[in-house]
């Protein structure tokens, strides 16, 4: 007996459903009562802020407004009064309400009028939250300055909402101020906290209360603010949450407008930030080996540690850095210390901070057994032989990725060839990500003494002298596993690039270099579908 499609489990109609386009839900929601419920759901899911005239549609009709203003937002005024009735209609659908995105742009953009936004705030049930299961919201970049946005994102806040995502304004920061403090008792249960900005700078009164409403939410998990917020107040401010699991500061540049001093806290309690996992900071690297050597205790069961490094530095202070970090994470299994994009901009000459990386500078990585992911971005290269880098990653033999400074500032030789791949594969059989910058004149290796990666899936050689192409195919194509892609991924931004690069002719090094590569990952896709073949055809032959 065929089966009845009103009738489909909510499994199958969530798998219709999702192979379905926003403007055909509607349609599946007029089918039967049936598909109503979920296709609704679907629909009212995700709102972003003009949609929002479709769900005051709902609670009373709706007509254009003669408060007209001469901005860019088109303004509705509700007909009649709202009754009692209309917003038990209104929460019916308000409650399918997940989340509040940002909104793409301005343009052909309704709102209610600010006379009837002030009813509909006014005539709300007391007891009932507007959005009742929304558990997001992100109060956007892109909303109309001249609207009272942030009282009416106020009015949405309630006890179930677990996020929120806010753009501090260029123009009249402070409006943000009351809407976070709002917060704080209206959503006492908000668990991860992103505060965005476009600017490189805040009145001091407007920095004091975002810090002070943070302070009060103390279910905070995850935190992300901007580098130009970056201070010793906000860490001692975060330091103090009692259940904080990851904080980040956003890795925007100077080039990007934002701003960062990198100083951290004089002084350090012991036992602050019990509970976080994953840190990402932008400091010199003297800052933060004076902040760790104060930290005893801080954060014990770190796993993830991003460092962005705002100055230039000399390789003993990444080595002493090293040696804090191992001392003060023995849990870590992720460590990035990259370089800002524009560090150039700081008048700095000191040819130390090019010098060459080498083992002494990386051996603390030796006392960090747990490290599954080392990632370093560099001025100098990484100039190891191949018998020290192996002496590194024998004491990591859980390493799944590893890029090691393979786009450097300054383009000199290394000592670390090509031919350590096949030693790396041996050594580091779980390894997915590689990025090195190599010596690729070397003499071809025998066969027979090639191991293969098992798990790779990107290999990236940076800035690497092509030598040999032949040479280097034939060794890649024997240790790089099938579906490994040989990838020129630049490190920065190319129109960051040309602000460090030393001159016109360093530019037209870097592009030369990585589009010989990019030349050769053709060959070696190609290779690695031939040798698959011939291994296959050989196991299909049968025995003479």
């Amino acid at each position: 007996m065929p089966a009845d499609w009103r009738n489909l489990t909510l499994d199958v109609l969530k798998q219709i459903y999702s192979l379905c386009e926003d403007r055909d839900l509607p349609k599946c929601a007029r089918t039967c009562k049936n598909w109503t419920g979920l296709a609704l759901d679907r629909v009212w899911s995700e709102l972003r802020p003009k949609d929002f005239i479709h769900l005051f549609a709902i609670l009373a009709p709706l007509r254009p407004s003669q408060d007209q203003t001469d901005d860019a937002l088109v303004r509705m005024e509700f007909t009649r009064r709202i009754s009692q009735g209309d917003w038990e209609r209104f929460l019916q659908h308000s409650s399918r309400v997940r989340s509040i995105t940002e909104s793409a742009s301005n343009a052909d953009f309704t709102m209610i009028s600010e006379k009837a936004l002030a009813e509909f705030l006014m005539t709300k049930p007391p007891t009932s939250p507007i959005l009742p299961r929304c558990q997001s919201i992100v109060f956007g970049r892109n909303l109309n300055g001249d609207y009272p946005w942030c009282h009416f994102y106020t009015g949405l806040l309630h006890e179930g909402l677990r996020e929120i995502i806010i753009f501090v304004p260029n123009i009249s920061p402070q409006e943000i101020v009351p809407l976070l403090e709002e917060a704080t008792w209206r959503s006492p249960n908000i668990a991860s906290l992103t505060v965005d900005s476009g600017s490189t700078s805040f009145d001091a009164d407007v920095n004091a209360s975002l810090l002070s409403s943070t302070s009060k939410m103390l279910k905070l998990t995850r935190t992300t603010w901007p580098s130009c917020f970056l201070s010793a107040q906000l860490l001692s401010v975060l330091e103090a949450l009692p259940d904080l699991q990851t904080v980040s500061i956003l890795d925007d540049t100077y080039l990007e407008g934002s701003e960062s001093d990198g100083t951290l806290p004089r002084t350090v309690e012991p036992g602050r930030f019990p509970q976080l996992t994953s840190l990402m900071l932008q400091c010199s690297l003297d800052e933060l080996c004076r902040y760790l050597s104060h930290a005893n205790g801080i954060a014990p069961g770190l796993l993830h540690l991003s460092i962005d490094i705002i100055l230039k530095t000399r390789p003993v202070a990444l080595q002493n850095t090293l040696v804090k970090i191992a001392a003060a994470f023995p849990t870590l299994t992720s460590l990035a210390i990259t370089r800002r994009e524009d560090l150039s901009i700081f008048d700095d000459d000191d040819e130390s901070t090019r010098s060459p990386l080498h083992y002494q500078n990386l051996r603390p990585v030796t006392t960090m057994p747990h490290l599954q992911s080392f990632q370093l971005n560099f001025e100098g290269v990484v100039s190891l032989t191949n018998a020290e880098l192996c002496s590194l990653l024998a004491r990591c033999p859980s390493m799944k990725i590893l890029k090691l400074n393979h786009e450097p500032m300054d383009l000199k030789q290394t000592m670390l060839t090509i031919n350590v791949l096949p030693m790396i594969a041996k050594l580091c059989p779980q390894l997915e990500d590689l990025a090195l910058y190599v010596n690729t004149d070397v003499d071809p290796l025998e066969p027979s003494s090639l191991f293969t990666f098992k798990n790779l899936k990107t290999i990236d050689l940076g800035l690497s002298i092509l030598e040999s192409k032949g040479v280097v195919a034939r060794l890649l194509a024997q240790v790089l596993p099938r579906g490994c892609k040989l990838v020129s991924n630049p490190a920065f931004h190319l129109d960051a690039e040309d602000h460090f690069a030393y001159g016109d002719e360093d530019s037209d090094v870097r592009d030369e270099r990585r589009n010989e590569w990019v030349q050769l990952s053709e060959w070696i896709s190609i290779m690695l579908e031939v040798r698959q073949e011939s291994c296959e055809r050989a196991l299909m032959k049968p025995e003479e």
